[in-house]
């Protein structure tokens, strides 16, 4: 019997300290199966190889990212959500209800929509994106407008283009996945960067193009401007979340004193009190228009206030009143 081949396997995308291989197919197809939403089956493609398996996962709301690393193998997965998968290292051929695609070359990636499919492989780095469909649609709706299912389609099996001008979002992927393997023992931590938030928004970049990147009045600015416009439709659709100006350089790539030129030339202020503008201007918005059972702290927590006191203090300098006496004028009304 011939001796099999020991080879080394590419490098995660992160994780690489703490994951764990598996050089059992029985053992890795049970591993993989309880860290995926999948019912998948695998088998070895090149019998020529010893096989190794490795993984490592990050998962937060509906957003679930799988760096995976191995010898030659054939995959048959039914997967419920919607799922990107980047090329890191080798390519794979893949079928989708009969149609066939090739991936492998730099700046591309696959799309499958929820359903099954059948991949094979050589020696391979893949990185998975998996969003459940929820999750998708939501942020999508946020970066597209209310006609979303228009403008995306999540129902075709293609191969993305990641690479558009001087935007690469593979690059922003990879950057959140560096965030992962940096943060990873601190997840409370982690959670302020948001790097599920990142790479769905990349995702549904990825997914609608045209919408981002040309016949769009946004790609007729000059870049610091498309940046700034990205930046603040983010803050503007995340006010429950902590934002310092660190976290702000992170999400537009800009450095806090080009932040601080730009919000001073376009809003006269400085990046975190605009923050802090658009958070009481969300909460008066809620408080004058509420329903039956709003309270004005659910109102504070949603925009972002975690300081009861500092939100009444702020909210009463701006508006003249104390947000609980906006809630009572506007419930007065039903």
């Amino acid at each position: 019997m011939a001796k099999l081949k020991i080879i080394p396997i590419p490098p995660l995308a992160f994780g690489q300290l703490r994951s764990q291989i598996d050089l059992d197919l029985s053992q890795m197809q049970d591993r993989v199966n309880a860290i995926t939403n999948w019912v998948s089956e695998f088998d070895i493609l090149d019998q020529s190889y010893a096989f190794q398996h490795r993984t490592a996962v990050y998962s937060s709301h509906q957003v679930r990212v799988i760096t995976v690393s191995s010898t030659p193998t054939v995959m048959k997965v039914n997967d419920p959500d919607c799922t990107v998968a980047i090329p890191l290292y080798g390519g794979f051929e893949t079928w989708v209800r009969a149609e066939h695609f090739e991936t492998g070359g730099a700046g591309c990636a696959m799309y499958y929509p929820p359903g099954k499919r059948h991949t094979e492989g050589g020696l391979k780095s893949v990185l998975l994106v998996s969003v459940g469909f929820e999750r998708l649609m939501a942020t999508a709706k946020v970066m597209l407008g209310a006609d979303v299912l228009n403008k995306l389609d999540v129902h075709t099996p293609r191969v993305l283009k990641a690479n558009h001008g001087t935007v690469d979002l593979l690059k922003v992927i990879r950057q959140s996945c560096h965030l992962i393997d940096q943060f990873q023992d601190n997840l409370a931590l982690l959670k302020n960067f948001s790097p599920d938030e990142s790479i769905v928004r990349a995702v549904v970049m990825m997914l609608a193009p045209k919408h981002f990147f040309s016949g769009n009045v946004l790609s007729e600015l000059p870049p610091r401007n498309r940046i700034l416009n990205y930046l603040c439709d983010y803050v503007s659709g995340n006010l429950d979340q902590t934002f310092n100006l660190t976290k702000l350089e992170l999400v537009s790539g800009i450095s806090a004193r080009v932040l601080q030129l730009e919000f001073k030339k376009r809003y006269a202020t400085t990046p975190l009190q605009w923050v802090r503008e658009q958070r009481l201007s969300k909460a008066h918005q809620l408080l004058s228009h509420p329903a039956i059972s709003t309270t004005v702290s659910e109102v504070a927590a949603t925009c972002g206030f975690d300081n009861f006191g500092d939100f009444a203090k702020r909210y009463a300098a701006a508006y003249g009143e104390l947000p609980s006496q906006t809630l009572k004028k506007a419930l007065s009304k039903f």
